[in-house]
Formats: C-alpha cells, structure tokens, sequence
C-alpha cells in the first residue's frame, strides 16, 4: 500500500493550488475592471483634446494665415478714406482760414 501521509500533503498541497488560482482570478478580473476603465477614459480624453484643437488651436492657426491681409485691406481703405495726408492738411488749412 501506500502512505497515506502522503495522501493528505498531496490534498493539503492541491487545496492551496486552488486557492492561490481562485486568488489569481480575482486579481485578474479586478485587473480587468481597472483596465475597461482606463480604456474608457483614455478613450474620452482623446475626444476632448481633438475638440479643444478644433475650437482653439485651429482658430488661432487660421488666424495667423486670415490676418495680415484682412489688416491690409483695412488700411488701405482707410487710408483711401482718409487720402494721403495732404488733403487732411489741406483741410484744416481751410477750416483755419474760415474762423
């Protein structure tokens, strides 16, 4: 016959295999939990930070390309409204003259 010593360390032995494996899974599953969640979040961050580039950084880059001839055309038609400074001269020359 055999020992039956041995029986029950290979019992002993074999209960603590399981439940170091029923440990395990419920690491693992509470690992798994954890990752859906950074998932997720990782997930949303990303949306919110290609809206922040559509609402402000495309702004200010298509701003830098619009501007400068936006503020060119404003002064030109500025300076054709208000001539090329010798006709303001002029004019308070003759606003002078009236008093």
């Amino acid at each position: 016959m055999y020992n039956t010593n041995l029986d029950h360390e290979y019992q002993d032995e074999k209960l603590g295999l399981e439940e170091l494996l029923k440990e395990n899974l419920r690491y693992s599953r509470t690992i798994l939990v954890d990752m859906q969640k950074i998932k997720r979040h990782m997930m949303w961050r990303t949306i919110f930070n290609l809206i922040w580039l559509v609402l402000f950084v495309a702004p200010v880059i298509i701003a830098i390309f619009w501007l400068p001839s936006f503020i060119g055309d404003f002064i030109q038609q500025f300076q054709g409204l208000t001539g090329d400074g010798s006709n303001t001269v002029d004019l308070l020359k003759q606003l002078q003259q009236l008093k």
